[in-house]
C-alpha cells in the first residue's frame, strides 16, 4: 500500500482473508465466508496485539468493524 504506513504481514494476510470472505458471502456459501472472516479477525487481532502504532491500530481497527459479524457453523 502507498499510504506510508508499514503494513504487517497479519495486517496484509487479514486483508486477503476478508477478500475471501467476501468472495464466498457473494456465491453465497456463507459457512466458508464465515470461517474466512473468523481467520481475518484474528489476523487482526495479532496486529492489535502487537503493535504500537498508532495509524497501523487506526487502519487495522477500520477494517476491523468491515468485517461482518458472523460464525462459521
Amino acid at each position: 500500500p502507498a499510504t506510508g504506513v508499514i503494513h504487517t504481514r497479519e495486517m496484509i494476510l487479514g486483508r486477503n482473508a476478508k477478500r475471501i470472505g467476501d468472495i464466498y458471502a457473494s456465491i453465497p456459501d456463507m459457512a466458508k465466508a464465515a470461517a474466512a472472516y473468523e481467520e481475518a479477525r484474528a489476523y487482526y487481532q495479532k496486529t492489535l496485539d502487537s503493535s504500537s502504532d498508532k495509524e497501523v491500530l487506526a487502519i487495522v481497527k477500520a477494517e476491523l468493524a468491515q468485517i461482518p459479524k458472523g460464525s462459521a457453523k
